[in-house]
């Protein structure tokens, strides 16, 4: 599958299920499920390169501010979140995280845990086991943010969502 294919594929799912996280994350688990072995390989490995894409410092500031704070798996699962609404949204936050208050959606729909697990879950039934996984970065791109003045840098997400 190209990335294409696999952004059309997580981009029908998401129309469909919308912001009901546990539906898309069906969804996309019976998606995959339907796949040929080799696509189904390369949805594994389009995710690990999609979320290593977004583990940089701007969106994890981001998430952050949206949530009133965000550890390691927070950021994990809105990482994953933010990839199940397609690649515009995913293009468009890398650009300017602060537009994620354009998207719609409750906080609970941006740190839902388990879309990644829904993907390799998928996989998985067809495959029997993952194909190899990472490497996966060890530190998030970009320019580090202190806790006590990152909301200033999003001025949309803190006027929606800082407390």
């Amino acid at each position: 599958m190209t990335d294409t294919e696999c952004w059309i594929l997580i981009e029908q799912c998401h129309d469909m299920a919308l912001n009901d996280m546990e539906l898309k994350c069906r969804l996309i688990r019976e998606a995959v499920e339907r796949l040929p072995d080799d696509s189904a390989a390369d949805m594994v490995r389009f995710l690990d390169t999609q979320m290593s894409r977004c583990y940089t410092w701007p969106l994890w500031g981001a998430a952050y501010v949206m949530n009133g704070g965000c550890g390691d798996d927070g950021f994990h699962d809105f990482r994953a979140c933010l990839i199940s609404r397609g690649e515009a949204a995913v293009v468009k936050a890398l650009k300017d995280p602060d537009s994620l208050a354009d998207i719609a959606g409750d906080i609970e729909s941006w740190f839902y845990e388990g879309y990644d697990a829904a993907i390799l879950n998928g996989a998985q039934a067809v495959l029997g086991t993952l194909p190899a996984r990472g490497p996966f970065p060890t530190e998030p791109e970009g320019e580090q943010w202190a806790e006590d003045t990152v909301a200033d840098l999003y001025p949309e997400l803190k006027a929606l969502y800082w407390p």
